[in-house]
Protein backbone atom coordinates (compact mmCIF):
# COMPACT_ATOMS: atom_id res chain seq x y z
CA UNK A 1 0.00 0.00 0.00
CA UNK A 2 1.59 3.55 -0.99
CA UNK A 3 2.08 5.88 1.71
CA UNK A 4 0.48 9.04 1.18
CA UNK A 5 1.19 12.39 2.41
CA UNK A 6 -1.33 14.78 3.96
CA UNK A 7 0.90 17.23 5.34
CA UNK A 8 2.08 18.94 2.20
CA UNK A 9 5.48 20.97 1.91
CA UNK A 10 5.70 24.24 -0.52
CA UNK A 11 7.37 21.89 -2.98
CA UNK A 12 4.45 19.45 -3.54
CA UNK A 13 2.48 20.66 -6.48
CA UNK A 14 4.50 20.58 -9.65
CA UNK A 15 7.31 22.75 -8.41
CA UNK A 16 5.12 25.37 -7.55
CA UNK A 17 4.67 26.44 -3.53
CA UNK A 18 1.63 27.33 -1.93
CA UNK A 19 1.78 31.11 -2.46
CA UNK A 20 1.94 30.82 -6.34
CA UNK A 21 -0.28 28.27 -6.03
CA UNK A 22 -2.74 31.02 -4.18
CA UNK A 23 -2.05 33.69 -6.56
CA UNK A 24 -2.98 31.51 -9.64
CA UNK A 25 -6.55 30.19 -7.72
CA UNK A 26 -7.08 34.41 -7.09
CA UNK A 27 -6.80 35.55 -10.17
CA UNK A 28 -9.57 32.44 -11.58
CA UNK A 29 -12.07 33.51 -9.09
CA UNK A 30 -15.64 34.71 -10.34
CA UNK A 31 -16.01 37.98 -8.03
CA UNK A 32 -18.34 40.89 -8.31
CA UNK A 33 -16.18 43.49 -9.94
CA UNK A 34 -18.29 44.29 -12.55
CA UNK A 35 -21.09 45.81 -9.95
CA UNK A 36 -18.55 48.04 -9.01
CA UNK A 37 -16.09 48.86 -11.80
CA UNK A 38 -16.09 50.49 -15.35
CA UNK A 39 -15.79 47.01 -18.19
CA UNK A 40 -12.39 48.45 -19.01
CA UNK A 41 -10.75 48.05 -15.35
CA UNK A 42 -11.84 44.45 -14.89
CA UNK A 43 -8.71 41.96 -14.53
CA UNK A 44 -7.96 38.41 -13.70
CA UNK A 45 -10.95 35.75 -13.75
CA UNK A 46 -13.87 38.69 -13.88
CA UNK A 47 -13.08 39.56 -18.01
CA UNK A 48 -14.13 36.10 -18.73
CA UNK A 49 -17.51 36.53 -17.15
CA UNK A 50 -20.39 36.23 -19.29
CA UNK A 51 -23.12 39.71 -18.27
CA UNK A 52 -26.41 38.55 -16.96
CA UNK A 53 -28.87 41.06 -17.85
CA UNK A 54 -32.38 40.98 -16.81
CA UNK A 55 -34.60 41.30 -20.20
CA UNK A 56 -37.55 42.29 -17.83
CA UNK A 57 -37.13 46.13 -17.99
CA UNK A 58 -37.74 47.35 -14.26
CA UNK A 59 -39.96 50.64 -14.60
CA UNK A 60 -39.87 52.91 -11.37
CA UNK A 61 -41.62 56.06 -12.96
CA UNK A 62 -45.62 55.91 -13.30
CA UNK A 63 -47.86 53.33 -15.22
CA UNK A 64 -51.35 53.04 -16.92
CA UNK A 65 -52.93 52.05 -13.58
CA UNK A 66 -51.57 55.67 -12.37
CA UNK A 67 -53.76 57.51 -14.21
CA UNK A 68 -57.14 58.19 -12.95
CA UNK A 69 -58.54 61.45 -14.30
CA UNK A 70 -57.84 60.85 -18.11
CA UNK A 71 -59.30 57.38 -18.43
CA UNK A 72 -62.95 58.57 -16.70
CA UNK A 73 -62.78 61.68 -19.11
CA UNK A 74 -65.51 61.65 -21.91
CA UNK A 75 -63.95 62.34 -25.06
CA UNK A 76 -65.41 63.97 -28.52
CA UNK A 77 -64.13 65.03 -31.52
CA UNK A 78 -63.18 68.93 -32.13
CA UNK A 79 -63.64 69.85 -35.61
CA UNK A 80 -62.18 73.27 -35.24
CA UNK A 81 -59.03 74.58 -33.30
CA UNK A 82 -61.85 76.86 -31.57
CA UNK A 83 -65.30 74.71 -30.33
CA UNK A 84 -67.73 76.61 -29.25
CA UNK A 85 -70.89 75.11 -26.90
CA UNK A 86 -74.39 76.78 -25.44
CA UNK A 87 -75.14 77.07 -21.77
CA UNK A 88 -79.10 77.13 -21.06
CA UNK A 89 -79.21 78.96 -17.46
CA UNK A 90 -83.01 79.25 -17.17
CA UNK A 91 -86.42 78.21 -18.79
CA UNK A 92 -87.47 82.42 -17.90
CA UNK A 93 -87.07 85.29 -15.78
CA UNK A 94 -88.22 84.85 -11.94
CA UNK A 95 -91.43 86.27 -11.13
CA UNK A 96 -95.03 84.69 -9.90
CA UNK A 97 -96.49 82.30 -12.95
CA UNK A 98 -99.99 83.43 -11.78
CA UNK A 99 -102.67 85.62 -13.61
CA UNK A 100 -106.06 87.09 -13.24
CA UNK A 101 -108.84 85.45 -14.58
CA UNK A 102 -109.20 85.74 -18.16
CA UNK A 103 -106.09 87.96 -19.03
CA UNK A 104 -103.01 86.15 -20.07
CA UNK A 105 -99.81 84.67 -18.36
CA UNK A 106 -96.49 87.22 -18.59
CA UNK A 107 -94.26 86.89 -21.53
CA UNK A 108 -90.78 85.03 -19.78
CA UNK A 109 -87.28 84.54 -22.08
CA UNK A 110 -85.24 81.17 -21.51
CA UNK A 111 -81.47 82.35 -20.63
CA UNK A 112 -79.03 81.32 -23.44
CA UNK A 113 -75.71 82.25 -23.29
CA UNK A 114 -72.84 80.93 -25.99
CA UNK A 115 -68.85 79.96 -24.79
CA UNK A 116 -65.72 79.12 -26.59
CA UNK A 117 -63.03 76.70 -25.93
CA UNK A 118 -59.41 76.93 -27.83
CA UNK A 119 -57.47 73.59 -28.81
CA UNK A 120 -53.89 73.61 -27.37
CA UNK A 121 -50.77 71.50 -28.75
CA UNK A 122 -49.25 68.81 -26.43
CA UNK A 123 -46.34 67.06 -27.70
CA UNK A 124 -42.55 65.18 -27.36
CA UNK A 125 -39.92 64.98 -29.86
CA UNK A 126 -37.80 61.89 -29.92
CA UNK A 127 -34.70 60.58 -31.34
CA UNK A 128 -33.01 57.12 -31.74
CA UNK A 129 -29.63 56.51 -33.78
CA UNK A 130 -29.92 53.71 -36.55
CA UNK A 131 -27.35 51.71 -35.07
CA UNK A 132 -28.38 50.97 -31.91
CA UNK A 133 -32.07 49.22 -33.95
CA UNK A 134 -28.76 46.96 -35.24
CA UNK A 135 -27.72 45.79 -32.15
CA UNK A 136 -29.57 43.19 -30.15
CA UNK A 137 -30.97 45.31 -27.40
CA UNK A 138 -31.97 43.42 -24.50
CA UNK A 139 -35.62 45.30 -24.22
CA UNK A 140 -36.95 44.39 -27.58
CA UNK A 141 -36.70 47.29 -30.43
CA UNK A 142 -35.44 49.91 -29.19
CA UNK A 143 -38.04 52.73 -31.55
CA UNK A 144 -41.21 50.67 -30.43
CA UNK A 145 -40.01 51.31 -26.85
CA UNK A 146 -39.25 54.98 -27.37
CA UNK A 147 -42.57 55.36 -29.23
CA UNK A 148 -44.60 53.75 -25.86
CA UNK A 149 -42.30 56.22 -23.89
CA UNK A 150 -43.55 59.36 -25.97
CA UNK A 151 -46.72 58.19 -25.40
CA UNK A 152 -46.78 57.58 -21.58
CA UNK A 153 -44.63 60.74 -21.28
CA UNK A 154 -47.68 62.32 -22.97
CA UNK A 155 -50.54 60.77 -21.26
CA UNK A 156 -48.34 61.38 -17.51
CA UNK A 157 -48.56 65.09 -18.24
CA UNK A 158 -51.96 65.30 -19.68
CA UNK A 159 -52.93 63.89 -15.97
CA UNK A 160 -51.45 66.59 -14.09
CA UNK A 161 -51.98 69.79 -16.38
CA UNK A 162 -55.91 68.41 -17.62
CA UNK A 163 -56.34 69.86 -14.62
CA UNK A 164 -53.92 72.25 -13.34
CA UNK A 165 -53.39 74.24 -16.58
CA UNK A 166 -54.23 77.58 -16.60
CA UNK A 167 -54.07 79.91 -20.27
CA UNK A 168 -53.81 83.02 -18.00
CA UNK A 169 -50.50 82.13 -16.95
CA UNK A 170 -49.28 80.60 -19.94
CA UNK A 171 -51.39 81.05 -23.22
CA UNK A 172 -49.83 77.82 -25.03
CA UNK A 173 -51.77 76.05 -22.10
CA UNK A 174 -54.79 74.77 -21.58
CA UNK A 175 -57.93 76.07 -19.45
CA UNK A 176 -57.53 73.25 -17.32
CA UNK A 177 -60.52 72.05 -15.74
CA UNK A 178 -60.08 73.74 -12.26
CA UNK A 179 -60.03 77.08 -13.47
CA UNK A 180 -62.61 76.33 -15.66
CA UNK A 181 -64.83 75.99 -12.75
CA UNK A 182 -63.42 78.73 -10.68
CA UNK A 183 -64.40 80.97 -14.08
CA UNK A 184 -67.83 79.64 -13.99
CA UNK A 185 -68.18 80.54 -10.36
CA UNK A 186 -68.87 84.22 -10.58
CA UNK A 187 -69.68 84.15 -14.07
CA UNK A 188 -73.90 85.09 -14.02
CA UNK A 189 -74.43 83.41 -17.71
CA UNK A 190 -72.77 79.78 -15.51
CA UNK A 191 -75.39 80.13 -12.49
CA UNK A 192 -78.93 79.17 -13.17
CA UNK A 193 -81.79 82.06 -12.35
CA UNK A 194 -84.49 79.94 -11.35
CA UNK A 195 -83.56 80.19 -7.40
CA UNK A 196 -82.59 84.08 -7.48
CA UNK A 197 -82.17 84.51 -3.77
CA UNK A 198 -82.57 80.56 -2.34
CA UNK A 199 -79.24 80.42 -1.84
CA UNK A 200 -78.22 79.37 -5.28
CA UNK A 201 -74.82 81.23 -5.28
CA UNK A 202 -72.92 78.86 -3.53
CA UNK A 203 -69.29 79.20 -4.17
CA UNK A 204 -67.87 76.25 -5.78
CA UNK A 205 -64.38 77.52 -4.93
CA UNK A 206 -63.65 75.97 -1.67
CA UNK A 207 -60.73 76.82 0.96
CA UNK A 208 -60.29 74.67 4.01
CA UNK A 209 -57.41 77.13 5.33
CA UNK A 210 -55.23 73.87 6.01
CA UNK A 211 -58.21 72.27 7.58
CA UNK A 212 -58.00 67.94 6.94
CA UNK A 213 -60.85 66.30 5.19
CA UNK A 214 -63.46 64.72 7.22
CA UNK A 215 -66.89 63.51 7.41
CA UNK A 216 -68.34 67.07 7.61
CA UNK A 217 -66.00 69.38 5.08
CA UNK A 218 -66.91 66.24 2.78
CA UNK A 219 -70.70 66.79 3.31
CA UNK A 220 -70.43 70.32 2.90
CA UNK A 221 -68.55 69.89 0.16
CA UNK A 222 -71.15 67.85 -1.71
CA UNK A 223 -74.13 70.04 -0.49
CA UNK A 224 -72.78 73.33 -2.84
CA UNK A 225 -73.09 70.89 -5.67
CA UNK A 226 -76.61 69.63 -5.02
CA UNK A 227 -77.76 73.21 -4.78
CA UNK A 228 -76.06 73.97 -8.17
CA UNK A 229 -78.47 71.17 -9.07
CA UNK A 230 -75.24 69.07 -9.76
CA UNK A 231 -75.15 65.40 -8.99
CA UNK A 232 -71.47 64.57 -8.31
CA UNK A 233 -69.95 61.12 -9.54
CA UNK A 234 -66.00 61.17 -8.64
CA UNK A 235 -63.60 63.42 -5.75
CA UNK A 236 -60.21 62.75 -7.82
CA UNK A 237 -57.61 63.91 -4.46
CA UNK A 238 -53.91 63.35 -3.20
CA UNK A 239 -52.99 60.20 -2.12
CA UNK A 240 -52.31 62.34 1.26
CA UNK A 241 -55.47 63.78 1.51
CA UNK A 242 -57.59 60.76 0.62
CA UNK A 243 -55.62 58.81 3.60
CA UNK A 244 -55.57 61.10 5.82
CA UNK A 245 -59.44 61.11 5.53
CA UNK A 246 -59.70 57.11 5.37
CA UNK A 247 -57.33 57.16 8.75
CA UNK A 248 -60.56 58.75 10.77
CA UNK A 249 -62.32 55.89 10.40
CA UNK A 250 -59.43 53.87 12.39
CA UNK A 251 -60.56 54.97 15.81
CA UNK A 252 -64.41 54.36 14.91
CA UNK A 253 -65.69 51.11 16.59
CA UNK A 254 -65.85 47.49 14.36
CA UNK A 255 -67.21 44.63 15.32
CA UNK A 256 -65.74 40.68 13.63
CA UNK A 257 -68.70 38.18 13.81
CA UNK A 258 -67.47 35.60 15.86
CA UNK A 259 -64.62 33.13 13.73
CA UNK A 260 -64.66 35.96 11.08
CA UNK A 261 -60.96 37.07 9.82
CA UNK A 262 -60.05 40.66 11.03
CA UNK A 263 -58.30 42.97 8.71
CA UNK A 264 -56.40 45.81 9.49
CA UNK A 265 -56.94 48.99 8.59
CA UNK A 266 -59.74 50.50 6.21
CA UNK A 267 -59.60 52.49 3.03
CA UNK A 268 -62.43 54.86 2.38
CA UNK A 269 -63.77 54.24 -1.38
CA UNK A 270 -66.52 56.21 -1.84
CA UNK A 271 -68.94 58.79 0.31
CA UNK A 272 -72.37 58.74 0.71
CA UNK A 273 -73.77 62.40 0.59
CA UNK A 274 -77.02 64.23 0.21
CA UNK A 275 -75.84 64.83 -3.46
CA UNK A 276 -75.53 60.77 -3.70
CA UNK A 277 -72.68 58.82 -3.59
CA UNK A 278 -69.83 59.53 -4.96
CA UNK A 279 -66.23 57.47 -5.47
CA UNK A 280 -62.75 58.48 -4.20
CA UNK A 281 -60.08 58.86 -6.41
CA UNK A 282 -56.68 59.25 -5.21
CA UNK A 283 -53.99 59.39 -7.60
CA UNK A 284 -50.29 60.39 -7.38
CA UNK A 285 -50.64 62.98 -10.25
CA UNK A 286 -52.72 64.68 -7.74
CA UNK A 287 -50.08 65.41 -4.84
CA UNK A 288 -48.92 69.07 -4.88
CA UNK A 289 -45.94 70.70 -5.70
CA UNK A 290 -43.88 71.52 -2.42
CA UNK A 291 -40.14 72.26 -3.10
CA UNK A 292 -38.04 74.65 -5.46
CA UNK A 293 -35.42 73.64 -7.59
CA UNK A 294 -31.80 74.36 -6.66
CA UNK A 295 -30.42 73.83 -10.24
CA UNK A 296 -31.90 74.64 -13.17
CA UNK A 297 -33.63 71.15 -14.83
CA UNK A 298 -32.58 72.18 -18.71
CA UNK A 299 -29.67 73.90 -20.13
CA UNK A 300 -32.75 75.67 -22.12
CA UNK A 301 -34.50 76.91 -18.97
CA UNK A 302 -34.67 80.28 -17.93
CA UNK A 303 -31.95 82.18 -16.14
CA UNK A 304 -32.49 82.20 -12.17
CA UNK A 305 -34.81 85.50 -11.64
CA UNK A 306 -33.98 88.72 -9.82
CA UNK A 307 -36.39 89.97 -7.08
CA UNK A 308 -35.71 93.74 -7.66
CA UNK A 309 -37.99 95.18 -5.12
CA UNK A 310 -37.90 93.93 -2.01
CA UNK A 311 -41.11 92.10 0.03
CA UNK A 312 -43.44 94.76 1.52
CA UNK A 313 -46.56 93.58 3.62
CA UNK A 314 -49.36 96.78 3.11
CA UNK A 315 -52.39 96.35 5.06
CA UNK A 316 -55.13 95.16 2.18
CA UNK A 317 -59.08 94.68 2.67
CA UNK A 318 -58.55 91.07 0.87
CA UNK A 319 -55.05 90.49 3.06
CA UNK A 320 -55.92 86.81 4.30
CA UNK A 321 -53.10 86.84 6.98
CA UNK A 322 -54.91 86.01 10.00
CA UNK A 323 -53.49 86.97 13.99
CA UNK A 324 -52.24 83.20 13.92
CA UNK A 325 -50.25 83.57 10.75
CA UNK A 326 -48.29 87.41 11.80
CA UNK A 327 -44.82 86.77 11.69
CA UNK A 328 -41.26 86.99 9.82
CA UNK A 329 -41.36 84.54 6.07
CA UNK A 330 -39.11 84.67 3.15
CA UNK A 331 -40.21 83.97 -0.91
CA UNK A 332 -38.80 81.77 -3.37
CA UNK A 333 -39.15 82.85 -7.21
CA UNK A 334 -38.08 80.43 -9.80
CA UNK A 335 -39.01 81.61 -14.10
CA UNK A 336 -40.20 78.51 -16.20
CA UNK A 337 -40.84 78.13 -20.33
CA UNK A 338 -41.04 74.84 -22.39
CA UNK A 339 -37.81 73.94 -21.60
CA UNK A 340 -38.01 73.57 -17.75
CA UNK A 341 -37.76 76.00 -14.67
CA UNK A 342 -34.49 77.63 -12.95
CA UNK A 343 -33.04 77.65 -10.11
CA UNK A 344 -34.89 79.59 -7.12
CA UNK A 345 -34.09 82.79 -5.21
CA UNK A 346 -34.87 83.89 -2.30
CA UNK A 347 -36.05 87.27 -1.28
CA UNK A 348 -34.81 89.17 2.10
CA UNK A 349 -37.03 88.38 5.29
CA UNK A 350 -40.63 89.95 5.28
CA UNK A 351 -42.43 90.83 8.97
CA UNK A 352 -46.23 90.29 8.13
CA UNK A 353 -49.34 91.21 10.57
CA UNK A 354 -52.79 90.27 10.45
CA UNK A 355 -54.53 91.75 7.95
CA UNK A 356 -51.56 92.34 5.73
CA UNK A 357 -50.67 91.22 1.88
CA UNK A 358 -47.41 90.52 0.86
CA UNK A 359 -46.20 92.16 -2.49
CA UNK A 360 -42.91 92.31 -4.31
CA UNK A 361 -41.65 92.87 -7.76
CA UNK A 362 -39.32 90.81 -10.20
CA UNK A 363 -37.39 91.99 -12.79
CA UNK A 364 -37.86 91.38 -16.64
CA UNK A 365 -36.76 88.48 -17.68
CA UNK A 366 -36.15 86.94 -21.16
CA UNK A 367 -37.30 83.68 -22.55
CA UNK A 368 -39.53 83.04 -19.40
CA UNK A 369 -43.29 82.47 -19.83
CA UNK A 370 -44.30 82.84 -15.96
CA UNK A 371 -42.85 82.31 -12.56
CA UNK A 372 -43.91 79.86 -9.34
CA UNK A 373 -43.64 81.25 -5.82
CA UNK A 374 -42.96 79.40 -3.17
CA UNK A 375 -43.17 80.33 0.82
CA UNK A 376 -41.49 79.22 3.94
CA UNK A 377 -43.25 78.18 7.06
CA UNK A 378 -43.50 81.06 9.66
CA UNK A 379 -40.01 81.87 11.20
CA UNK A 380 -38.96 79.33 9.11
CA UNK A 381 -35.56 79.43 6.55
CA UNK A 382 -35.90 80.08 3.04
CA UNK A 383 -34.98 76.21 2.16
CA UNK A 384 -38.52 75.31 4.38
CA UNK A 385 -40.24 77.57 1.33
CA UNK A 386 -43.03 75.35 -0.77
CA UNK A 387 -45.34 76.17 -3.39
CA UNK A 388 -47.97 78.47 -3.23
CA UNK A 389 -48.60 80.02 -6.91
CA UNK A 390 -47.99 80.71 -10.40
CA UNK A 391 -48.12 84.14 -11.78
CA UNK A 392 -47.78 85.26 -15.24
CA UNK A 393 -44.54 87.25 -16.81
CA UNK A 394 -45.57 90.99 -16.68
CA UNK A 395 -44.97 93.28 -20.22
CA UNK A 396 -42.06 94.76 -18.17
CA UNK A 397 -41.73 93.57 -14.36
CA UNK A 398 -43.81 91.43 -12.42
CA UNK A 399 -45.88 92.70 -9.39
CA UNK A 400 -46.27 89.46 -6.91
CA UNK A 401 -49.51 90.34 -4.77
CA UNK A 402 -49.61 87.20 -1.61
CA UNK A 403 -52.94 87.86 0.24
CA UNK A 404 -52.72 84.06 1.80
CA UNK A 405 -55.26 82.40 -0.42
CA UNK A 406 -53.07 79.40 -1.27
CA UNK A 407 -51.12 77.77 1.43
CA UNK A 408 -47.57 76.84 1.00
CA UNK A 409 -47.00 72.91 -0.02
CA UNK A 410 -51.18 71.66 0.38
CA UNK A 411 -53.11 70.08 -1.87
CA UNK A 412 -56.77 70.30 -3.78
CA UNK A 413 -59.36 68.06 -4.68
CA UNK A 414 -62.06 68.28 -7.30
CA UNK A 415 -65.45 67.21 -7.05
CA UNK A 416 -66.74 66.64 -10.73
CA UNK A 417 -70.30 65.53 -11.92
CA UNK A 418 -68.15 63.17 -14.55
CA UNK A 419 -70.35 62.55 -17.32
CA UNK A 420 -70.04 63.98 -21.18
CA UNK A 421 -73.34 66.71 -20.21
CA UNK A 422 -70.63 68.32 -17.97
CA UNK A 423 -67.08 67.79 -19.09
CA UNK A 424 -65.54 66.07 -22.30
CA UNK A 425 -62.13 66.58 -24.01
CA UNK A 426 -62.68 67.68 -27.17
CA UNK A 427 -59.59 66.58 -29.85
CA UNK A 428 -58.53 67.91 -33.01
CA UNK A 429 -56.44 64.93 -33.28
CA UNK A 430 -55.73 61.92 -31.50
CA UNK A 431 -52.52 60.78 -29.91
CA UNK A 432 -50.54 60.08 -32.76
CA UNK A 433 -46.96 60.54 -34.28
CA UNK A 434 -45.35 61.76 -36.87
CA UNK A 435 -42.14 61.32 -38.26
CA UNK A 436 -39.19 64.11 -39.07
CA UNK A 437 -37.30 64.25 -42.48
CA UNK A 438 -33.54 62.05 -42.11
CA UNK A 439 -30.75 64.03 -41.76
CA UNK A 440 -29.06 61.98 -40.27
CA UNK A 441 -28.07 58.84 -38.88
CA UNK A 442 -30.74 59.02 -36.60
CA UNK A 443 -34.70 58.32 -36.91
CA UNK A 444 -36.50 61.74 -35.67
CA UNK A 445 -40.04 61.85 -34.53
CA UNK A 446 -42.73 64.09 -32.63
CA UNK A 447 -45.49 62.59 -31.01
CA UNK A 448 -48.51 64.76 -30.44
CA UNK A 449 -52.18 65.24 -29.27
CA UNK A 450 -54.17 68.38 -29.90
CA UNK A 451 -57.24 69.11 -27.89
CA UNK A 452 -58.79 70.57 -25.04
CA UNK A 453 -60.66 70.07 -21.92
CA UNK A 454 -63.93 71.60 -21.99
CA UNK A 455 -66.26 72.20 -18.50
CA UNK A 456 -69.69 73.22 -19.93
CA UNK A 457 -71.57 73.80 -16.61
CA UNK A 458 -68.44 74.35 -13.98
CA UNK A 459 -71.11 74.66 -11.23
CA UNK A 460 -72.04 71.39 -11.29
CA UNK A 461 -68.04 70.94 -9.56
CA UNK A 462 -66.35 71.95 -6.84
CA UNK A 463 -62.70 72.76 -6.53
CA UNK A 464 -61.50 72.17 -2.77
CA UNK A 465 -58.01 74.12 -2.28
CA UNK A 466 -55.82 74.24 1.04
CA UNK A 467 -56.31 70.64 2.17
CA UNK A 468 -54.43 70.09 5.33
CA UNK A 469 -52.32 66.92 5.94
CA UNK A 470 -51.20 64.84 9.04
CA UNK A 471 -47.44 65.33 9.91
Amino acid sequence: MNNVNFGATNEDFNGHDLEHLEELNKALTAGHEYSDTLPGAMTNGAVQQYESLDKTLRLVTYEMKNLKFWPDLPKDQAYNTVEEFDVQNSYGNNGTPFFNMGGAPVERDTGYSRHVGKVKYVGTQRQVHHNLTLVRAAHGPVVAREVKNGAMYILGEQERWLIEADDSVNDLEYAGVSSQIISGDTNSKFQAQAFDGYGSTNSVNINLGGDILDEDNMEDISLVVLNNMGYPTDMYLDTKAHSDFSRSFFPKQRIAAPGSQVRGGITVPDFQSSAGTFDLKSCVFRRPRRGYLTVANNASAPATPVISVAPTSPVDALGKFAAADAGSYYYVVSAFNEYGESAGVASAVIAVSAGDKVTFTIADQASTYGFLIFRSIKGGAATTSEFISRVVKGTTTTVVNDYNENLPGLSKAQLMKMDADNVQFKQLAPLMKMDLAITGTAYRWMQLHYGMPLVFTPRFNVVVRNIGRNS
